[in-house]
């Protein structure tokens, strides 16, 4: 195990066996040395960053529940959780792996930490909602957003080209769940954050594992609190226990069914509801990005609404407002329409929007 620039035993090492896109990754980090594509030039810099003397890696929260954070992650946390992901996984050296997401955050990160680690062969593609797969070959593992499995199933069998793939960075609709539910690739929703350096549970979407409920890395353990929020304790993170803000129901130590984000949570009327279960119920019947959340009401304190990001957004089809009326006082009672949904730089959408003078395209709901 050597340190890419000099040859020498690095502090934190990277395995021998490592290689991007099929070559040594010290040729391949000679000839992109003075590359100008900044994907490559983020893929150095993160390299550099692992195999330098420093103990930890700063890494910037995605931003999706507030602003952006500053997170300090001990590299010895991340490669123990890379090693978890391998024992979870069946993950090995000599192994192909397909890295299509940005190397600044976590997901992306730690794909290639996984790869430097393991002694994986890692084939970097352009990150993009609508991922160019190599012309040729199959890929052992692979980490997308959801947005990306979607592009693929679109392209006829092109995920089939992967053998495990697991999703990550939103929750996963059951419209794409459905459509994954007989694909001969296993995949796997997964469950944690910057703070736990990746994921740190997964759900088996398909196969013989499928399940509700997600089931933490070995050892890992969880509990909750009075409001039902997932506590985590993680013994190779030196048993740090995070309290999140996701409410979950909590089926023993190893697993859970999560139900949304406290921060999320919608006070109508006395009945609390959660966006994410409305979102997942009504997301194979609406074509375009949308949010469940809820603006003031006099009478219910906070309405809940629908709002759909589409320049040009017609009356709702029967189908789905059958749909919507079916979930009864949960429903949404408004429905609006906003050209573009403000996002965090890695894609995901910031729900507090401003929807005030916007008149809702529905309202007979």
């Amino acid at each position: 195990m050597t340190d890419p620039r000099c040859g020498t035993i690095a502090p934190y090492m990277i395995d021998d066996s490592f290689k991007i896109s099929g070559r040594p990754y010290q040729e391949w980090l000679k000839d992109h040395a003075g590359s100008t594509d900044a994907f490559h030039q983020q893929i150095i810099l993160q390299i550099e960053r692992w195999s330098s003397d420093a103990e930890v890696m700063h890494l910037k929260t995605s931003g999706s529940t507030g602003e952006p954070k500053s997170i300090a992650l001990k590299k010895d946390w991340m490669m123990h959780s890379a090693r978890a992901t391998a024992k979870r996984l069946d993950l090995a050296q000599g192994q192909s792996a397909l890295l299509c997401l940005p190397v600044q955050f976590i997901g992306g990160l730690m794909m290639l930490v996984r790869a430097m680690v393991l002694g994986m062969d890692i084939y970097p593609i352009q990150p993009s909602m609508d991922p160019e797969l190599p012309a040729q070959g199959k890929f052992d593992f692979a980490a997308m957003t959801p947005p990306q499995v979607t592009s693929l199933l679109d392209r006829g069998n092109v995920l089939e080209r992967i053998h495990c793939l697991i999703i990550g960075g939103a929750p996963v609709s059951a419209l794409l769940e459905s459509r994954i539910r007989e694909a001969k690739t296993s995949i796997y929703s997964t469950y944690g954050m910057t703070e736990t350096a990746s994921h740190i549970a997964l759900r088996a979407l398909n196969g013989d594992e499928r399940a509700r409920y997600f089931r933490g890395l070995p050892g890992v353990e969880f509990s909750t609190d009075d409001q039902h929020a997932l506590a985590i304790r993680i013994p190779f993170m030196d048993d740090t226990v995070i309290q999140t803000r996701d409410v979950v129901e909590l089926l023993d130590a190893q697993r859970f069914i999560w139900r949304g984000r406290i921060d999320h949570v919608i006070n109508s009327g006395g009945l609390k509801v959660h966006p994410e279960e409305i979102e997942s119920a009504l997301a194979q019947y609406i074509p375009h990005p949308f949010i469940i959340h809820s603006i003031p009401d006099p009478v219910l304190g906070e309405k809940v609404v629908l709002t759909i990001e589409s320049e040009q957004v017609g009356p709702l089809s029967p189908e789905l407002r059958s749909v919507i009326q079916g979930l009864g006082a949960k429903r949404p009672r408004e429905v609006f329409s906003i050209k573009r949904f403000p996002r965090t730089a890695s894609g995901k959408i910031l729900r507090l929007i401003d929807i005030s003078g916007i008149q809702p395209i529905d309202l007979d709901l």
